[in-house]
């Protein structure tokens, strides 16, 4: 039973690690997603895109 516990103890820890990369990658994903939309016209934010009106 001991053997049960320290087990189950090591896979809860090592799921934690696994779940802290999970995490980043999905942000990173996020932020590539948001970075594509910004990007406009050669790649230049369309804030600082120069202004088209008088």
């Amino acid at each position: 039973m001991t053997t049960l516990k320290s087990a189950n103890k090591e896979l809860k820890r090592l799921m934690k690690t696994v779940k802290i990369p999970d995490d980043l990658m999905g942000e990173l994903d996020a932020l590539e997603a948001d970075m594509g939309n910004e990007s406009e016209a050669d790649g230049v934010p369309s804030n600082l895109q120069p202004c088209s009106g008088s």
